[in-house]
């Protein structure tokens, strides 16, 4: 769950329209306001989705909260202030504060802007647990000065000042402290019109494992170890600077089979190649080979990540007329796409996209055997704005309802011309790309469309009608968060559900992949992690972001049940095309570590923490991949004996934030005891590869 919080400073400070923006630059799933006045209200009517404000007594202001989806809020009063209060005795009226205490997607959290007296806003938050105890988060401005400490709650916040007393004194106020989630990253925003900083949360739920508070070690902010907590998993507290020693268990339970991994062609065949909007970045042919070995290229006779899955982008196309849709000045490299029709009435052209199309059989050259083909966004004349980047208010249908039957068409007719012209055959096609986003709206810097759930059945429904007997199934519907994939599947009718052949989710947003593995299984539908990318915050470290993206492969596949894995771009944090010269970066080489030893047909299996295990078809190949974000480093302690291999020799590959260790060989054995022992450096990624007999039998799950 992405939360965003901004003080906006009444009615001095910021509006409707620059919380519009940050939230169609960061679409975060929920916002929380404070200093809100009745002209915040005006919100839904620019973005559609859910609304609530309180205003505090006398104020003519109060906390607010905004979400896509729906969630509850209500008011809990809190202790008023007294005159004598540190660090100055209060001379101003006394009223009393509210927080506003929202519920949404099962996680509760709290909106606060508590007192300036240090010990009144301390009082504040113990009576805030008090009145619920079941709170998730509290988050908003603090006003404190200094350490904040609730029973059980870590600061997870970002590190840095985030507002500045009479404009010269730096203070962090506005914090986030948490209790079951865990932060995947915090960023201080830049200030805007107010006088505070919007502050950017990612909350992920533990499931098990528990965080150590923030501490200050050898001058800098650290981190403790997240450790498991769940059954099987040994738990030792580590001290300041030492490394944390976990216990893993890896079981013979089956879970599914990996069908691939894969990435979006999409922007970045004309960031790599150029086209009739771009120039190419990567101008070299020899380059451009180099490029796709990289991303392609067999694992077994070179460095590449060995990709089996290319999603293939059908563009929209944007109105030609410049004052209607004009590109804003952030417009993404290469976000332009052209269609196979240039507008209503035309001819498909089937020359146009010619670095997709090239990139899409340079893939298919180098081993990639699954093809899937997406849309963003139909035809700039099929739409209510006229514009393929959205309608002209966030969180309304773009494509026309009269429209749906056209847009089919145009998906099959595509398809069914890379089949018989090409020699493509796509397996699915997702006609609807992120319809949860608010954030899609005309003049845009990419193709987009909001669906609502009746647009989305109506939409499936079309497409398998017009993709009979091409092969091809409906795929979707690529909620930019899981957990409003779990809702629409949970609200889908069971024709709807009956003609979605498989299921898409992005894994942006979400706070319970379970359910939404749990829904799709009851479904009978195979599920794909069809995107994600990092990092949206320039605080975020390059080795921050190898760890993000290696905790989101191990989420999809032990956690959501993905057979398929893809991210989104290369050119988002994974190799460095800059000047025409490649670098593959700390992502390219974390995301190396699954995809270059769990190959296409290995089985996931049961195991804990930050681990994940496969096995190989044959039942010979063991591969385990850790993730450890700890800075003090880590003992893990691995208990392989289910699979009674004592002595056997073990391959170990590692990648942590020193350049030189990329992929870097070790050697190793399993103990006689049928356990491995590995000292894990300080924020790493870990492969382990061990061969032995094959594992007779592996406990499958009930159909």
């Amino acid at each position: 769950m992405r939360v965003l919080s901004w003080n906006l400073l009444r009615r001095r400070g910021a509006g409707v329209e620059d919380i519009r923006r940050l939230i169609e630059t960061h679409r975060p799933d929920l916002v929380l306001l404070q200093e809100a006045t009745a002209g915040i209200d005006a919100l839904p009517d620019a973005l559609g989705g859910s609304y609530a404000r309180r205003e505090m007594e006398g104020r003519g202001h109060g906390p607010a909260a905004w979400s896509l989806r729906p969630f509850t809020a209500e008011p809990v009063p809190l202790p008023p202030a007294t005159r004598l209060d540190f660090p100055v005795p209060v001379r101003r009226r006394l009223t009393r504060r509210i927080a506003l205490f929202v519920r949404l997607d099962g996680v509760e959290i709290a909106n606060v802007h508590l007192d300036h007296g240090q010990l009144a806003n301390r009082c504040q938050l113990r009576h805030l647990l008090d009145q619920c105890p079941r709170l998730h988060a509290v988050i908003g401005d603090f006003n404190a000065l200094g350490a904040v400490r609730l029973p059980g709650f870590a600061d997870v916040g970002p590190r840095r000042a985030t507002h500045r007393a009479k404009g010269i004194v730096p203070l962090r106020l506005d914090r986030c402290l948490v209790r079951g989630l865990r932060s995947e990253g915090a960023a201080a925003l830049a200030y805007g019109p107010s006088d505070h900083r919007p502050i950017l949360v990612d909350l992920v739920p533990y499931g098990g494992v528990r965080v150590g508070e923030a501490r200050r070690s050898h001058g800098r902010w650290t981190r403790l170890m997240r450790l498991p907590a769940v059954l099987g998993l040994g738990l030792i507290l580590a001290g300041a600077g030492d490394p944390a020693r976990i216990s893993v268990t890896v079981g013979t339970a089956a879970q599914q089979t990996l069908r691939g991994w894969g990435m979006s062609l999409a922007w970045e065949a004309n960031v790599v190649y150029g086209g009739p909007f771009d120039t190419a970045q990567i101008p070299d042919p020899a380059e451009q080979g180099r490029y796709m070995d990289l991303l392609f290229g067999n694992p077994a006779r070179g460095p590449g990540l060995g990709l089996n899955v290319a999603r293939y982008n059908i563009g929209g196309g944007d109105n030609p007329d410049p004052g209607r849709c004009p590109a804003p000045p952030a417009a993404q490299p290469g976000a332009r796409m052209e269609g196979f029709l240039a507008g209503p009435g035309a001819k498909y052209d089937w020359s146009r996209d010619a670095s997709q199309r090239r990139m899409l059989h340079e893939a298919k050259a180098r081993g990639a055997t699954v093809f899937e083909a997406f849309s963003n966004s139909a035809p700039w004349w099929m739409t209510a704005s006229g514009c393929a980047s959205g309608a002209e208010r966030g969180g309304e249908d773009n494509l026309r309802a009269d429209a749906v039957p056209a847009f089919a068409g145009y998906l099959a007719a595509v398809v069914e011309h890379f089949h018989r012209e090409e020699g493509i055959a796509f397996g699915s096609v997702s006609p609807l790309n992120e319809p949860d986003g608010a954030w899609w709206v005309s003049g845009g810097r990419q193709e987009g469309s909001f669906a609502s759930l009746p647009m989305q059945e109506a939409v499936i429904a079309a497409v398998a009608r017009s993709l009979a007997g091409t092969g091809a199934v409906v795929s979707g519907t690529e909620a930019n968060s899981m957990d409003a994939m779990t809702g629409y599947l949970a609200q889908m009718g069971a024709a709807s559900l009956d003609a979605l052949g498989q299921v898409n989710v992005h894994q942006y947003n979400g706070t319970d992949p379970e359910a939404l593995r749990r829904r799709v299984a009851a479904l009978g539908k195979p599920l794909w992690a069809s995107e994600v990318g990092c990092c949206f915050s320039a605080d975020q470290s390059e080795m921050w972001g190898a760890l993000y993206m290696a905790s989101a492969i191990r989420t999809a596949l032990r956690v959501l049940g993905a057979e398929v894995w893809c991210f989104w771009q290369p050119d988002w944090g994974v190799i460095d095309v800059r000047n025409g010269h490649l670098r593959p970066l700390r992502q390219f080489y974390a995301i190396a570590q699954y995809t270059r030893f769990i190959r296409p047909g290995f089985t996931v299996l049961s195991s804990q923490g930050d681990t994940l295990a496969a096995l190989s078809p044959d039942g010979r190949r063991l591969v385990l991949v850790a993730t450890n974000w700890s800075e003090a480093g880590a003992v893990e302690d691995i208990d392989l004996t289910a699979f009674h291999r004592p002595g056997a020799a073990v391959a170990i590959y590692r990648t942590a934030e020193d350049p030189a260790v990329s992929l870097a060989y070790e050697a190793g054995r399993v103990d006689a005891a049928g356990h491995l022992s590995d000292r894990q450096p300080p924020a790493s990624v870990t492969t382990y590869v061990i061969e032995g007999p094959p594992v007779a039998t592996l406990r499958r799950p009930a159909p």
